[in-house]
């Protein structure tokens, strides 16, 4: 059964033709002053609402948190990795300073054994996190596929920040005087 009640009628919807679009919000207010000019309209693209309805602010900061949280933990677990490794091969490091080595040589011998550990872990991480990326994004209508730029462009901030974390720390045990470092060992 269809009933028509006036007062219960809250949403209406208006498909427009392609082009159209500049103008219509504008006849539409001035058709609605015509027919009811003591109520106000609020009008607004429907492709805005849902986009609004959809954003969940709330949740992208909580995952931004979270993500930042990891990236951290996991830059000072290697952080702690490269002292503990740059500490113990300080006699090495010192005695090829001495030898002549420069500290570029110093920091790629110390470094490539990371730079090896950190590409096996994007090897591994790469899959799965393009495997769990589309099935938790399978649960939306209207859903974003995960491309192979956004792997890439993930894969090379994530070995931007081991390659900061390892170089960093590697340079200042290069550059770090030998004399010094042989003499407390």
């Amino acid at each position: 059964m269809l009933a028509n009640q006036p007062n219960e009628f809250q949403v209406l919807n208006i498909k427009v033709a392609k082009g159209a679009e500049s103008n219509i919000i504008a006849n539409v207010e001035s058709a609605w002053k015509k027919l009811y000019p003591h109520q106000s309209i609020d009008a607004k693209w429907y492709d805005k609402q849902l986009y609004d309805q959809h954003l969940h602010k709330d949740d992208l900061m909580f995952i931004g948190l979270l993500t930042v949280m990891a990236i951290s933990i996991a830059c000072l677990g290697l952080l702690g990795m490269v002292i503990y490794t740059t500490k113990n091969r300080a006699k090495e490091v010192s005695i090829r300073r001495v030898m002549g080595a420069n500290a570029l040589q110093v920091i790629a011998e110390i470094s490539k054994g990371f730079t090896a550990l950190l590409l096996i872990a994007v090897c591994i991480g790469l899959p799965i996190g393009f495997i769990a990326g589309n099935k938790f994004l399978q649960q939306y209508a209207y859903r974003v596929s995960v491309s192979a730029e956004i792997m890439a462009g993930s894969a090379a901030f994530l070995l931007f920040l081991g390659a900061l974390t390892i170089g960093w720390q590697t340079y200042k045990t290069a550059i770090a005087n030998p004399v010094k470092s042989l003499r407390m060992e």
